[in-house]
């Protein structure tokens, strides 16, 4: 099934009109009188709906059902290394959403080429990749930061998980994971410092070869989820 995104949808029953951005989804789904789609509100709800008017700018959507998941139990925080290529830092946006990332972190460090990036644009991202999966809890696309704030920030309870071909085998995690990639250049000796300095850190052996960016946050991301 189809699903549409519409964060202002708060009814539990009766008629529904999706806003204008959501309205531009479901015409280009071609959705038609008594066919259904599926609408998420990103705060947990997933309705299903059928198509009861339509004209030309407005659609009229009726909730067959709706149910609430509960929120993920715990924090997952995926912080990327800014890199210039944009499409591959977005890939990697897109997949953390897609495999359950909680959060999002655009990560400036000292080898990051690309000087900022463009926050609204990677919400609109992580929002398409919310429908495309049918996950109904949206991320938080926080600002970027430094590696030195995003140090600071993270919570002396929470595992860090970061890649290392000399670290061990993933193992399973109980908690708040942040899951931590450098951009193409990687972590300079800096940066390091910073990380090792963490009470949680967690050197994985995800491959014997060096991984580009979005591969090592997909493989990372990966292995936490399967807890």
């Amino acid at each position: 099934m189809d699903y549409i995104y519409d964060a202002d949808i708060t009814a539990t029953s009766g008629i529904i009109v999706p806003r204008r951005e959501a309205q531009r989804h479901l015409y280009a789904l071609r959705i038609r009188i008594g066919e259904q789609v599926g609408v998420l509100n990103g705060a947990g709800a997933r309705y299903i709906c059928t198509a009861v008017s339509i004209d030309r700018e407005v659609m009229e959507l009726r909730i067959d059902s709706y149910e609430v998941d509960p929120p993920p139990e715990y924090p997952i925080v995926v912080c990327v290394g800014m890199m210039d290529n944009r499409d591959r830092f977005e890939f990697a946006l897109e997949k953390s959403v897609e495999l359950g990332a909680t959060h999002f972190i655009p990560v400036h460090c000292d080898h990051s080429q690309r000087p900022v990036v463009n926050i609204e644009r990677l919400i609109t991202k992580a929002r398409a990749a919310l429908t495309q999966c049918g996950r109904t809890w949206m991320p938080t696309v926080h600002p970027q930061m430094t590696m030195d704030g995003l140090a600071a920030l993270i919570p002396a309870t929470a595992s860090v998980v970061v890649g290392d071909v000399h670290g061990k085998a993933p193992t399973p995690l109980q908690g708040e994971v942040w899951v931590v990639v450098g951009p193409e250049g990687g972590f300079s000796e800096r940066e390091e410092g910073l990380l090792q300095k963490l009470p949680s850190l967690r050197p994985w052996r995800i491959s014997a070869q060096r991984l580009r960016t979005e591969t090592a946050a997909i493989a990372l991301l990966t292995c936490v989820i399967a807890r």
